[in-house]
């Protein structure tokens, strides 16, 4: 029961942390936290698969946490004066981000690795067009769904200014991606990636 209560918790968290993740840099550093908790649940229940895509999650947000904090408080140093700074973070530390790739912040390997991945996208049976980007549906399948986890944790690293959701739906026998953004991402999705 203690178990179960934890894992709860540790998923209201971690979900809570995620769509508050830009207001500040202190959620992406939740969202890390919440993300090892309920690994560590998954792994005491023997839900195994979903225990390492959470475990993946939580080092890629805590490499999130580290880099957005470095140039919140560069900018703060920048401004010399902290209440200027401030101001500043409100916008800078997700929103501001360029909408475009940068394929440096992968080694060589991974950016094989994330070429070999992306086409796992045209498996897709299904695109919805949303508001802020787009929702892709896939059959629920282990492999796709393993696949579409290591896709994202890579695509998160070079693409920032990206939001992800990845949802595997028993019931609706259907894997979900959603790919969302501020104004202008889901054009880039159009463009980039062939989404439409």
């Amino acid at each position: 029961m203690t178990l179960l209560v934890v894992g709860s918790v540790a998923t209201a968290l971690m979900v809570t942390a995620y769509a508050l993740e830009q207001r500040s840099y202190w959620f992406i550093g939740l969202l890390s936290v919440a993300s090892a908790v309920v690994s560590g649940y998954s792994f005491a229940v023997e839900a195994w698969p979903v225990g390492a895509v959470e475990a993946i999650w939580a080092v890629v947000a805590a490499y999130r946490f580290r880099v957005t904090r470095s140039r919140v408080r560069a900018v703060d140093r920048e401004m010399g004066e902290q209440e200027t700074g401030a101001e500043i973070r409100k916008g800078y530390e997700m929103a501001e981000l360029p909408i475009a790739c940068d394929m440096d912040a992968l080694g060589t390997a991974e950016r094989e690795r994330h070429g070999e991945l992306v086409a796992t996208l045209r498996e897709a049976k299904g695109v919805e067009a949303v508001e802020d980007g787009y929702v892709l549906s896939f059959p629920a399948d282990d492999a796709v769904f393993q696949r579409l986890a290591e896709w994202v944790t890579l695509e998160r690293r070079c693409c920032p200014f990206l939001r992800f959701e990845l949802r595997l739906s028993e019931e609706d026998d259907v894997v979900e991606l959603g790919l969302r953004g501020r104004e202008g991402v889901r054009a880039f999705l159009t463009e980039e990636l062939g989404i439409a």
